[in-house]
């Protein structure tokens, strides 16, 4: 999506506040079992809710016991998330984008972005979640995309001919769509940022029924139904409405596509032994830039402070950090850790990337065997 239309077309929700938590459809409790259950999330576990809209993911995720603090940059809808989250003391509705946000410090157990993720300039939202993020943090976001598995309804087949007749297919559209199964995730954009190294993929695929009435309002929820000409909008719902009434049921299926994501960590890399003329650290030797960290001499994982370190000139509005979340000796006695950060980042305190999630630390400290100088 280009930068300009996503500007213009994710303000549109916040005029049909009332219409949007009307006419959007709830969304499936397995899709929130899923993510608890990928997020490895534990009772009171902190959340970071990426433009809640009206609660509709909040709702069902404070049932569950969870502290969320919700980020909604339209006044509106986040007045009608307020009234629909009364019930829940632990859920905070906050006027203000995912990206202006001052979080003073704060760190939480997870980010979740319920069909919003797509509204966030991907160089900045991962780089920011990233920074939101406690140890052992995870991100989670799903779409909700318009899935045609085999028994897609024939309308949407049909109505396609309005669509393009108006002028308002979207560019690089294909028709008929694939099936659900065969819809690309988001993976290679999240690896792709350098802040997260493992994705794990679920898939939901569900159907709602509406009348003609029904689906003309959930039409009027989308923003490029919303930003369309007037005199188009008329001629779709009106053709919508007929041809959903001539029907014998009056009815048409529509089915939805939730593929949550949750790309944890940097997955576990081990510095050990590198090639000749480089140094590696023991454990009684992991100095250097690292001299902040301690390190248990037992083989179990151990939590350790973040690291951080000043922001530059024209930097993101966000303090850059580096973490080392938790590091353990294996069995060869190597140190293996986990760590969050871009390339550049790692390289500024000493870290260098290699093959992968390999991770190798240089320091004049010791010898090439590892030995104190």
């Amino acid at each position: 999506m280009r930068e300009a239309d996503r500007d213009v077309l994710k303000t549109t929700f916040d005029g049909v506040a009332e219409l949007y938590d009307r006419a959007r459809p709830q969304y499936p409790e397995a899709l929130f079992d899923d993510i608890v259950e990928l997020a490895e999330l534990e009772a009171g576990a902190s959340l970071l809710e990426v433009g809640c809209g009206t609660g509709r993911a909040t709702e069902p995720l404070a049932r569950r016991g969870f502290n969320i603090l919700c980020l909604e940059p339209g006044a509106r809808l986040a007045a009608v998330a307020r009234r629909n989250l009364a019930p829940f003391p632990d859920v905070e509705v906050v006027v203000e984008s995912f990206e202006d946000w001052n979080a003073a410090g704060r760190t939480f157990d997870l980010v979740l972005a319920a069909t919003s993720w797509h509204w966030i300039d991907p160089e900045v939202g991962y780089a920011r979640a990233a920074s939101l993020l406690n140890a052992d943090g995870r991100l989670a976001f799903f779409s909700a995309s318009h899935a045609f598995p085999e028994d897609a309804d024939r309308f949407f087949y049909e109505i396609q001919e309005v669509y393009e007749t108006l002028g308002e297919t979207r560019p690089g559209e294909t028709w008929p769509p694939p099936l659900p199964e065969d819809v690309p995730d988001e993976t290679d954009g999240i690896l792709a940022s350098g802040f997260f190294g493992r994705v794990e993929t679920r898939r939901h695929v569900w159907e709602v029924t509406y009348t003609a009435d029904e689906y003309i309002d959930l039409l009027r929820t989308f923003s490029v139904h919303i930003a369309m000409a007037p005199e188009k909008r008329r001629c779709l719902e009106d053709e919508v409405r007929r041809r959903v009434s001539a029907r014998p049921e009056g009815t048409i299926r529509r089915h939805a596509d939730h593929p949550p994501r949750r790309p944890p960590d940097l997955e576990l890399g081990v510095i050990s032994a590198v090639p000749p003329g480089m140094r590696f650290l023991q454990q009684d030797q992991f100095n250097g830039a690292l001299s902040n960290l301690s390190l248990s001499t037992d083989p179990l994982i151990e939590q350790v402070p973040a690291y951080s370190y000043d922001q530059e000139p024209g930097a993101m509005n966000t303090t850059p950090r580096i973490w080392v979340d938790c590091m353990k000796v294996d069995e060869d006695r190597r140190l293996v850790l986990t760590t969050r950060g871009t390339i550049e980042d790692l390289k500024r305190l000493g870290i260098e990337l290699q093959e992968g999630l390999r991770l190798n630390v240089y320091s004049d400290d010791a010898d090439d065997q590892g030995n104190p100088r």
